[in-house]
């Protein structure tokens, strides 16, 4: 989107010059609970593998991924997950429509961005990777179903599937490095929760 800007630093994002809330912000509210206790460094570090598990995976959908010695020697904390992807895509073999896609609509007043879309089962698909232990259904239900709210405000081709992309769990019935787990449409959930945010937002002090 032309009009959308993404600030990479801030992680912040701006629609014709103002800024807008993400799905990361309506996120926190869940964050707040579901991860108090977890030591901050712990996440720092989650989130950082998770950021180069992005961009390597990003590469790979665009045919620019090297996997040669030096890269496996200096990627042995993430060679798990990259291979559980590969896998992935030679399962589902269709090519992205979109990767790392950044989306914003009116409607939602809400801006993120997608990590992938694509064919799955003849359907067009939104996949979420996760690089994480555990994943929270009612987070990654929201987070997934605002994403499709976005896509199909803004685009004649509509999301039809939701899936988030386990790369840390094997799937031991099949033998796979990784888990495919569909998720619910559920248009008033995304939209309860972005009420919600914007309440808590204007709500006013006393």
């Amino acid at each position: 989107m032309k009009d959308l800007y993404f600030d990479e630093e801030r992680h912040e994002y701006f629609y014709c010059g103002e800024k807008k809330p993400c799905v990361s912000d309506i996120l926190k509210l869940i964050d707040a609970i579901a991860l108090d206790g977890i030591p901050p460094q712990n996440l720092a570090k989650a989130g950082e593998r998770g950021t180069r598990i992005h961009e390597e995976t990003e590469a790979y959908d665009y045919g620019l991924l090297e996997m040669d010695d030096e890269w496996v020697y200096n990627n042995q904390d993430i060679l798990p997950y990259i291979e559980a992807y590969i896998q992935f895509c030679e399962d589902y073999s269709s090519l992205p429509i979109e990767s790392e896609c950044r989306t914003y609509c009116e409607e939602t007043g809400v801006a993120g961005t997608i990590d992938l879309v694509k064919e799955i089962n003849r359907r067009l698909a939104i996949i979420d990777k996760k690089s994480t232990s555990t994943i929270g259904t009612l987070r990654n239900a929201i987070q997934l179903n605002i994403y499709r709210l976005n896509w199909n405000k803004t685009h004649e081709r509509k999301v039809e599937s939701l899936y988030i992309l386990d790369l840390a769990h094997k799937d031991k019935k099949s033998g796979k490095l990784y888990r495919l787990i569909p998720f619910d449409v559920d248009e008033n959930l995304a939209f309860k929760w972005i009420g919600i945010y914007n309440e808590i937002k204007g709500d006013k002090k006393i």
